[in-house]
């Protein structure tokens, strides 16, 4: 085999000519009859030299495109982006709803702040399990990447599917309802608002969101945190009067806090249920864990610092809620935050008030005497 000599290194032409249909071999040029001689000679070898180099050159251009397939992001997230991203996705419209059927299904002032506590617990536990994940796999994508590193395309297809086609959209659904429902409650204050007016409102929202998506990322992104600052700064409003109103001296609802609690085991698990709904959220860094700078550091980090503001902003917010009104009182409201003190409301006419009638399970119900029984 013939030995040619290219930018400094020496190469056998059967490592130069890796593919025979597409790189021309060299031809042995000693002691070959044919061999040309002179200059003449040396420039056609020269020739075929370069033409062979050029080859190895686009080959080897081609082969580095083919195998760099990854794109790598700028990780421009820090640690406060990564608090702010989880308070901002945590805190929403639970906070406004479920007190109400945390209320309903503990039936006492101290069990209802246990369940908020230790969903608070709970959740932080949750979320330090998942930012595992999100260390070993520091990849975008959240359960979708991590379904798909684990069981394959199909499955991850699944997961995929089901986040935007079931679970987001009810999400949706839920905070456009309790939004409509307490942009209407000032107008009825002595009764629930209309079940239709109710829904045309939250469609109405829905299609609003959507329409200022379509327009632009910024823009829907400068509305989302426009939005995550007013409900901080309600909540902030409702425990700053809460406080104020137990300074005062306003603490009869606090001195018996166990008073009337339901130890049924169905009962706490579902006021559990409705906690851990208003908690729902701290997966969220993981989605964006490749962006994020020092994830090993940063990820448990703002999952500590967020969770523990979010448990201690909502107990406070419980706190405020009791001591204004009492849980008989709330029970009575489907918009607790704007439910005037001491003001019993009427019952709630609207058809699903009437179809699902919504009784405290402390309240013993009358039997069944229907003949299907």
């Amino acid at each position: 085999m013939a030995a040619a000599t290219t930018y400094g290194s020496t190469m056998t032409s059967d490592e130069l000519g890796h593919s025979s249909s597409q790189v021309p071999r060299l031809r042995s040029t000693a002691g070959s009859p044919s061999a040309p001689s002179g200059d003449s000679g040396s420039k056609r070898q020269s020739g075929q030299t370069s033409t062979v180099t050029n080859y190895l050159s686009a080959d080897s251009n081609n082969a580095d495109q083919c195998t760099d397939t990854g794109v790598q992001l700028k990780k421009v997230l820090g640690l406060g982006h990564g608090v702010g991203l989880i308070v901002g996705i945590i805190i929403g419209a639970g906070i406004f709803v479920s007190p109400t059927m945390v209320v309903q299904y503990t039936g006492s002032v101290g069990m209802s702040l246990t369940v908020w506590v230790a969903t608070g617990i709970m959740s932080m536990m949750g979320a330090f399990s998942y930012a595992e994940l999100g260390t070993m796999i520091p990849k975008n994508g959240g359960n979708y990447i991590y379904v798909l590193e684990m069981f394959g395309p199909v499955p991850a297809f699944l997961v995929l599917w089901i986040t935007n086609i079931m679970t987001e959209p009810s999400g949706s659904a839920i905070v456009a309802l309790t939004f409509a429902n307490y942009a209407l409650q000032p107008l009825f204050p002595s009764c629930s608002p209309p079940y239709f007016a109710t829904r045309l409102v939250a469609a109405a929202l829905i299609c609003i969101m959507a329409y200022i998506n379509c327009l632009g990322v910024k823009l829907g992104a400068r509305i989302q945190g426009v939005l995550t600052q007013t409900k901080v700064l309600a909540l902030i409003v409702i425990i700053v009067a809460g406080v104020h109103h137990l300074a005062i001296g306003n603490t009869d609802h606090f001195r018996n806090p166990m008073e009337g609690t339901i130890w049924d085991v169905y009962s706490i698990a579902t006021a559990f249920y409705y906690t851990l709904f208003t908690y729902g959220g701290w997966h969220t860094l993981n989605s964006v864990t490749e962006e994020l700078k020092e994830p090993n550091k940063n990820l448990p980090r703002a999952i500590a610092i967020s969770l523990t503001l979010v448990t201690l902003i909502y107990v406070l917010t419980n706190v405020a809620y009791f001591a204004v009104l009492t849980p008989a009182e709330m029970l009575s409201s489907s918009a607790v935050a704007v439910t005037p003190e001491h003001i019993p409301k009427r019952p709630n006419t609207s058809p699903d008030a009437q179809t699902h009638p919504q009784t405290p399970k402390h309240i013993p119900r009358r039997p069944n005497t229907s003949p299907d029984t």
